[in-house]
């Protein structure tokens, strides 16, 4: 049995709500930014699907007033390549 290494349960989501967010050093206010879909999210962090080449160690600023409700600044912490797109773990920080 593999044992869980999280320390938050996550949820997930029974729709694919989108969240937009900017790279750091591309923070320009008003502008509208890139779009990932949440696929999972829990207090300490989130998974996003995404289109996007995200490396670790980047941080992300969430923009405010979409859909998903989140905001702040989270890092990468894992990406994983499939055919789809990239999936990406995101710690708050």
């Amino acid at each position: 049995m593999i044992r869980e290494k999280r320390s938050h349960k996550r949820q997930a989501k029974p729709a694919e709500p989108m969240i937009r967010y900017e790279i750091q050093g591309e923070f320009n206010p008003g502008v509208g930014g890139r779009t990932a879909v949440i696929t999972d999210l829990s207090p300490s962090g989130m998974g996003l699907f995404t289109n996007e080449p995200l490396e670790l160690g980047q941080v992300l600023r969430f923009i405010g007033g979409d859909q998903s409700g989140v905001s702040g600044q989270g890092q990468v912490i894992w990406t994983a390549d499939s055919p789809e797109g990239r999936r990406v773990g995101i710690k708050f920080i």
